[in-house]
């Protein structure tokens, strides 16, 4: 016979979930948004977040703010002005979202960028021809010069 799962458990856990949540955006109450190193951020959905998860007020604007970054990425400071939210309430949700790993950041001042030596690009000495595949090469060819 298999057991039946715990309901008390899950609802148990559900409520600790939405507390933590609560929390963590009780916490951000009244920083100001200079605090938010976000701001000036490109921003990417990562993954949903479980939206049963979230205090019941929150999760309209935890959805319109994760359908907006799960369509293209997005600039933080542009995503309260495109959905009609206050600065605070949207920078205080996509806190909590960056910190729960579900959003980040992929250009701007929160990103990290990693650079190797191979993806720089060669540097051209004086006499050195450019390649006939290059852009340059190709206008050179369609001009009519031979470099």
């Amino acid at each position: 016979m298999t057991e039946l799962p715990d309901i008390m458990s899950e609802s148990n856990k559900l409520h600790q979930e939405q507390q933590e949540w609560a929390a963590a955006l009780a916490r951000l109450e009244g920083q100001p948004l200079e605090a938010y190193q976000f701001r000036f951020s490109l921003l990417r959905l990562v993954s949903w977040p479980g939206l049963t998860h979230l205090p019941d007020e929150h999760i309209p604007a935890v959805a319109r703010i994760c359908a907006l970054l799960a369509r293209k990425p997005t600039a933080a400071s542009l995503i309260p002005l495109t959905l009609g939210m206050s600065e605070e309430q949207a920078f205080a949700l996509i806190e909590v979202l960056r910190q729960n790993q579900n959003i980040e950041a992929v250009g701007g001042i929160g990103a990290t960028a990693s650079v190797n030596a191979q993806d720089e690009a060669p540097e051209l000495q004086a006499g050195d021809k450019p390649r006939e595949s290059s852009l340059i090469g190709k206008l050179w060819q369609r001009l009519g010069i031979r470099p």
